[in-house]
């Protein structure tokens, strides 16, 4: 087991069960060509993107906070979540946006509505207001809701505490954001491309909260499973993740 920053990274052949908050998971195997029809069948195996991973943990302080994970996955650029740390105040609670100020989102994802993870998503999408967030249909009605009242809060500190930045951002970049959504059903594959290059990506149920999701990547021959926040305990109104 590799540790990345307080994240943890397992390679596992075969089937798998996980329990922890935060955690990153690769497997890693040769699996059949999907039959989608705009894939090619003869990729070329020496392309200089195939291999090309990097893996950036945004949370300026670790532990539970502004959780934030960049991945590159060949030419694809994903930001997975983008929240706000419940015990820091002002710029100093957001996560540590300045390794990939300059780059270019692809793909955004969206795990779940706590706002550790989804706190600062409307400072992404303002910046990229043309990028996709990805998300299950619980978080396109739960998100909105924690971002209005979370703008509330952050007036109400802003006298509390003379916080001048706050809040660190306004209605109308929820509204952005809200746009930006897309929703993705659990289980159910989506293909995205760039140029000559695709990725697929699937949900899968984290249970934990209503909505929450795994997310896995698929490209060429290696599956990305990121976890998001994961409980496999059926709870009385929420079935266990599967």
């Amino acid at each position: 087991m590799l540790s990345i920053r307080g994240f943890h990274m397992q390679e596992h052949f075969g089937n798998f069960r996980m329990f922890s908050c935060h955690l990153v998971l690769f497997v890693i195997h040769k699996k059949a060509e999907p039959t989608h029809n705009s894939i090619s069948q003869h990729l070329n195996e020496n392309n200089a993107h195939e291999h090309n991973m990097k893996l950036l943990d945004l949370n300026r302080h670790g532990k539970i906070g502004a959780n934030s994970m960049f991945v590159q996955i060949g030419s694809f650029n994903i930001l997975i979540d983008s929240g706000l740390n419940p015990k820091k105040l002002g710029y100093d609670a957001l996560p540590d946006f300045e390794p990939i100020e300059k780059i270019d989102l692809d793909l955004i994802v969206l795990t779940h509505c706590h706002l550790d993870h989804l706190g600062s998503m409307p400072i992404v999408t303002a910046q990229y207001p043309k990028t996709p967030v990805i998300t299950t249909a619980p978080n396109v009605t739960l998100a909105p809701r924690m971002l209005r009242n979370s703008i509330n809060v952050m007036k109400r500190q802003r006298e509390e505490h003379g916080i001048a930045e706050y809040p660190l951002f306004l209605h109308r970049d929820v509204v952005q954001f809200s746009k930006q959504l897309s929703i993705q059903r659990f289980g159910r594959s989506e293909i995205y491309t760039k140029g000559s290059d695709q990725i697929e990506v699937i949900l899968h149920p984290a249970g934990h909260v209503a909505g929450a999701a795994a997310v896995e990547f698929i490209y060429k021959h290696r599956r990305i499973v990121f976890s998001g926040d994961v409980l496999f305990d059926a709870q009385r109104t929420l079935a266990g993740a599967q």
